[in-house]
């Protein structure tokens, strides 16, 4: 939502700066704003926007386990969990229509890991999920564990969090990222 409250004060998003930041940030727009001007000074709907964005960005399904103990919800990668922040700083330089899902919809008991027989208890569940969905990045083994049982192509991100010691290592963690990148480009 920075970027609305930015336009507002601003007024001056171009296409270019408009089209760098993911789709759900132009949904969020089209419900503060009318219409918006770009560099050649015509206006677009938001909803035009949204039409322009999807052809010229790439998709992708970010794929969690299961909601965050701490989600004030059961929404996947809610944007108040460190988790979401972490995976929105992969693709803050925009381009990219960005989907967060998980495989199963409820939070567990203690915020316990799924396990693999609980993974096939929701196997129809979660290829339903699938269905029409690309360019997968698995967030942690388990969430790979469910696509690979599921037979989906994915790329396998660390989970991520602060506890994830992964991520102590910047370098690495930059590279695992362009990596990522690499193979959403392909």
């Amino acid at each position: 939502m920075s970027s609305a409250i930015k336009y507002q004060r601003t007024k001056d998003l171009t296409v270019e700066s408009f089209i760098g930041k993911s789709a759900w940030i132009v949904v969020k727009l089209s419900g503060t704003l009318d219409r918006l001007s770009v560099k050649n000074k015509l206006t677009y709907s938001a909803q035009e926007l949204v039409t322009y964005a999807n052809k010229h960005c790439t998709t992708v399904t970010i794929v969690g386990s299961n909601p965050s103990g701490k989600s004030p919800d059961n929404s996947a990668f809610h944007p108040e969990t460190k988790s979401r922040q972490f995976v929105d700083e992969w693709f803050e330089e925009g381009g990219y229509d960005i989907e967060y899902i998980n495989l199963i919809d409820h939070k567990t008991e203690n915020n316990k890991q799924l396990k693999k027989s609980d993974i096939e208890v929701e196997l129809t569940n979660i290829r339903r999920k699938l269905t029409n969905k690309r360019n997968f990045i698995a967030c942690g083994k388990i969430a790979a564990m469910g696509l690979n049982m599921a037979g989906a192509n994915y790329f396998e991100m660390p989970h991520p969090s602060g506890l994830c010691r992964f991520w102590n290592d910047k370098e690495a963690g930059e590279a695992k990222v362009t990596e990522m990148k690499e193979w959403l480009n392909k």
